[in-house]
């Protein structure tokens, strides 16, 4: 959470939540005659809105700092396996909702451990993290695989790529993948098989 601390000693808390939708509903409003609207619109609001909801859980328990006495704010909170735990049941649940979204959440999460990728100058040191633990490198390295599935099958003009392997459609051997869009209105959906080798005569 945020900790704000009045020069009377005073503290006002914001949760990583309340920030979170705060910043959903400034990507809902965002874009005007001189700049774009996110794009792809739905996907990215929803990834702003839910981009800190790996705090959802510790929020209902926070820790207390022994030294103070105080809630620890969201820099210092121990990364502890329950809040890796957190933040990976967030990106699973985000991703099951909302493939985009849930790439955009990931990335935003391995980002602050890595240096915003580069992408991000400021603000400077505050997340420039130079020992992460190897329970925390091990959480990067299992969602930057799962960031470069979810790349393989979002395409940003709008085609999703599926592909997989498997030993056929038949009897109780269907390994047919599946994937799906919501869709509002009309629409098409034009498909295009690009290869499929070592298949059967029939």
């Amino acid at each position: 959470m945020i900790v704000r601390k009045s020069p009377a000693g005073s503290l006002t808390l914001i949760g990583q939540t309340d920030h979170s939708r705060f910043v959903g509903q400034l990507a809902a409003h965002w874009g005007n005659r001189d700049f774009a609207a996110p794009a792809p619109y739905d996907s990215v609001v929803r990834a702003a809105t839910y981009h800190d909801y790996g705090w959802l859980q510790y929020e209902t328990r926070p820790l207390t700092n022994p030294e103070t006495g105080e809630p620890y704010p969201f820099l210092g909170v121990p990364m502890t396996d329950r809040q890796l735990a957190g933040y990976q049941w967030a990106l699973d649940w985000m991703t099951d909702i909302d493939p985009y979204s849930g790439l955009v959440v990931s990335m935003h999460r391995t980002g602050l451990w890595k240096g915003r990728y580069g992408k991000i100058k400021h603000p400077a040191g505050r997340y420039n993290l130079t020992t992460l633990s190897p329970e925390v490198q091990t959480f990067i390295a299992k969602n930057e695989k799962r960031q470069e599935e979810l790349r393989a099958s979002l395409d940003a003009k709008g085609i999703w790529t599926i592909q997989g392997d498997g030993a056929d459609t038949w009897e109780r051997d269907d390994q047919f993948r599946i994937v799906y869009k919501p869709l509002k209105g009309d629409g098409s959906v034009t498909s295009k098989l690009l290869s499929a080798p070592d298949g059967a005569e029939w």
